[in-house]
Order: C-alpha cells, then structure tokens, then sequence
C-alpha cells in the first residue's frame, strides 16, 4: 500500500478579485510608520497625526513602479503618460492602526506587462520595498526624533501615488516596518522565532516526502535548508527565488541589501542537501522566447546569459536620444524593465502628412501640370544651362542667408529663422535695412505684443513715413504694487 503526503503551502496574504470585470491580486502592505524618513526632500519627521489626517486621500490613488521622473525631477504619477507606461494598480481600503496600512489591489495584466518581478513576488510570498509619493508642506524646524537627526516636519500631506521598489530600498523601508505584504510587526517584540519555526516545520516534511520529490516540495524543502544555514532571523529573510535540477538561487534580505546567490544541492531519501562550497553571487536576468523560439526551461546552466541584445539597443538608443532624460547613470534601470515598456519610453515623432497639391484649372478648363521644385526644373534642365542654374539657385540662397542673420542679430527682433526663410529676398533686404538702420533699439526691455490674425485692411491708407511723425510704441510697466484680482 502506497501513502502519499501531501502539503499545499498556500500563500494565504494574498486574495483574488474582479473589478470591472479586471482581476486583481489583493495583497497588504504597510506604507508609511511615524519617524524620521530620509526621501528626496532630505530627513524629514513624519508625525502621527499628520499621517491619519491625510489616511482617506490614499484610497484609489495609483501604484507604480518606481517613482515618475521627468528630467530627473519627480512628478505626479496621475498624468495619463505615467499611468499608461508605469501603472500596476492602486491603493484601497487605507486605515491607521499604528502604522498607515492599505490593500494593494494589482492588476494582473498591467503588472505583468509593465514588471513581471511584483506578481512573482506576490506569489512567492516575498516582501517588497515601497515608497511613498506625497506633497507635503514642510516646517523647518530642526530636532531629532528616537535618535534620528531631522532636517523639518512634513505637515499637510496630500496623496499622491505609491511606488513599487523591486530593487530598491525605500525612504520608509522594510526594515522600518513597510512594504507591500508587511504583516508582522509583533514578532520581534514578542520573542518568535520566525527562522526557527519554519525550519522545524519544514525538517518534519522533509523527513517525510522520502525519495519521490515533487518540484513543489523540493521548492519547501530548499528553503528549511537555506533557513538553517544561514539562520536569518526576524530582520533579515532567504527566498527561494528560483530552483534547477542541481543548484538554486536564493536571495538574502537586509541590512540594505538584496543580493542573488546560486547554491548546488543533491536530493536523496533525506531530502535535500546543500554543497559546502561557497555560494557564487549571480545577477537576474529575466527572459521571455516566442513561441517559435527556443524555450529556456529548468536546465543546468553554468553561464549566465548575455542580456537581449534588442533590449540593448533599445536602452543605447533611449541614452543617446537627446528629447529624452535618461543617462548613463539610468542604464541598469532601463535594463530591468520589460521591452514592450521600453518601446513606449521613446518619444513619439509625428511625421507630417504628404501635402499634395490638388490640379489647377486653366481658362478652357483643362488640368496644368503639377508645379516642379527647383530641383526636378533643374534636373530637367538642357545640360549646357544646368549649372548656370544650380550656381545662381546657391548665390540666391547664400544671399537670403546673409539677410536672415543680420535680421536675428537685431535685438528687437521677433523672428524666427524658419519664418524669415519662407520670404523672398526682396523682402528680406527691406527687413534687413529696416534691422539695422539707426544702430539703436529704441524698444529694448519693453514687452512687445503680437496678435496672430490682424492684418491691414486692404482699403486702409498708406501713411509715408517721411511725412509724418510716428506714434511712440505703448509700453506695460510690471510695478512692484500688490494686484487684487477678482472674479
């Protein structure tokens, strides 16, 4: 007779809901506990009571991953661009009970599309560093709070966003009681041991399973292992990240750092055991293959693949690109992210429709001929005249040229060079004369307006300058007296 045992280690934080017909994974988190946090604004006080009067502003407000930046400074992460590129869901059920905590309501088709890390770390049970996206008004008054140096109070605080750090480390980290699936914060004060009781919990089920392991249990009993070796305790944490037929990676939490190791291992009727060597640190790198492709599967690999060499190009491209704010410094950044997201960094060029130009009717009525640019006239021009055409065509242009720049250098100027360029050169040469008569600009450091649209009617007078005298242009002063505006 054969017994089989059977565990289901089933993550019980997390739950699944439908929402306008979305499903989400709902998980807990703590976001934000009293203290002195050190975010972008410097070591700011977070009080208690500035926290629970701003608790009911967090609800519905989104959660991404990573805090938006543009040109290196944050912005809201309610811009319709930040949510289509970075948004995985949004914060529900905000309460206080001693720290501020909320539901993380991630959908699953965003999060699996902009980072594929947050739904493997809800599903592994694995915390998550967060960090809150705020406005606040900030009191300097300079103190110390448990210890910690403060630089001002953050009062008046107005929600705005949550942000997913999958490898970074928040202002309000995990080791200060936050993160998205944060629930304990008595089992220090209490004295459990939480390493050891999941070691003897999984010493029983290994001692069980005998020599059939399933893939499940080798999963469970790698991590009792692992929980033994390194005994990380309350304050730091091993996961089991990913498992091969003949070695693990496992990531070790703390002190600031989350760093990737890989272990060999052996099974046999005592279930696993971990080699005694020394771990090799190794860097993640996630891949994806079509279906036409090769699929990368629980083989042993020895050898860490190179990163996508698309992805690659995509990133040299986004650095190089000078409408866009990224660096050198954001290259491992860009690296992490998904390749459909990406794409989506670049900015959008708009290329201009085609303008084609609709036939002319003649006096009988008959269609004429598209009109050529100069260049298709002096393509088609008889050989012995072509030159003629194309040196006058070039002095033309040289000499337009010169009239632009004399034209820009006059300081009240309002042109621009496109716009000049579109007038021919007599017009241009009485611009220019017009720019540089007189060598003195009787405007400067006075606003001029310009209204788009009025022009001189066509039966208006002709004034000549030289018989009269021109009215002297109005100027706005901006005084330094107080303004009321009214409604």
């Amino acid at each position: 007779m054969l017994t089989t045992l059977r565990f289901n280690l089933a993550n019980t934080a997390i739950r699944h809901e439908t929402l306008h017909g979305k499903r989400f994974v709902v998980a807990p988190m703590a976001m934000l506990t009293e203290g002195v946090h050190n975010g972008s604004g410097g070591p700011l006080l977070y009080k208690a009571d500035e926290i629970k009067r701003a608790v009911p502003g967090w609800n519905m407000k989104p959660i991404v991953v990573y805090h938006p930046q543009i040109n290196g400074q944050g912005v809201s992460a309610c811009d319709p661009d930040i949510l289509e590129s970075q948004q995985v869901g949004m914060v529900m059920n905000a309460k206080w009970n001693g720290k501020l905590r909320a539901e993380a309501w991630i959908d699953e088709a965003r999060a699996g599309l902009v980072d594929g890390r947050v739904l493997e770390a809800l599903e592994a049970n694995k915390l998550m560093e967060v960090s809150t996206g705020l406005f606040t008004d900030n009191v300097t008054d300079p103190g110390e709070w448990n210890g910690k140096p403060y630089d001002a109070v953050a009062t008046n605080h107005q929600p705005d966003h949550l942000a997913l750090l999958p490898d970074q480390i928040g202002a309000c980290s995990v080791a200060d009681g936050a993160g998205l699936l944060q629930l304990n914060e008595t089992a220090k004060a209490a004295g459990v041991d939480v390493g050891g009781l999941l070691a003897r919990q999984m010493d029983v089920m290994r001692r069980m399973v005998g020599n059939a392991m399933s893939h499940a249990n080798t999963y469970a009993a790698l991590t009792s292992v692992l929980t033994e070796r390194f005994k990380p305790g309350v304050d730091k944490h091993v996961w089991v990240v990913d498992v091969y037929d003949d070695f693990v990676v496992y990531e070790i939490e703390g002190d600031g750092k989350q760093t990737l190791y890989r272990l060999a291992y052996t099974t046999g009727k005592e279930g696993v055991a971990l080699a005694t060597g020394e771990p090799d640190e190794v860097v993640r790198v996630t891949e994806y293959r079509a279906t036409t492709g090769e699929f990368v599967g629980n083989e042993a690999r020895t050898t860490i693949e190179e990163p996508n060499m698309d992805k690659e190009k995509i990133v040299d491209g986004l650095i190089a690109n000078t409408q866009t704010a990224w660096g050198e410094d954001d290259r491992e950044t860009l690296m992490d992210m998904d390749e459909a997201v990406l794409n989506k960094l670049a900015p959008v060029v708009v290329e201009p429709e085609p303008v084609v130009a609709a036939p002319v009717a003649n006096t009988e009525g008959a269609p004429v001929a598209e009109v050529q640019t100069a260049k298709q006239y002096i393509d088609d021009a008889p050989p012995e005249i072509r030159e003629l055409l194309t040196n006058g065509l070039a002095a033309h242009e040289a000499a337009k040229g010169e009239l632009i720049d004399a034209i820009v250098a006059n300081k009240s100027n309002k042109f621009t060079k496109e716009f000049l360029a579109t007038k021919g050169l007599q017009e241009l040469q009485g611009l220019a004369a017009l720019a540089t008569a007189g060598g003195e600009d009787h405007n400067a450091g006075n606003p001029t307006m310009f209204y788009g649209g009025a022009a001189t009617p066509a039966s208006a007078p002709v004034v000549n300058a030289e018989d009269e005298e021109a009215l002297p242009l109005p100027t706005i002063n901006f005084g330094k007296e107080p303004q009321t505006a009214t409604a």
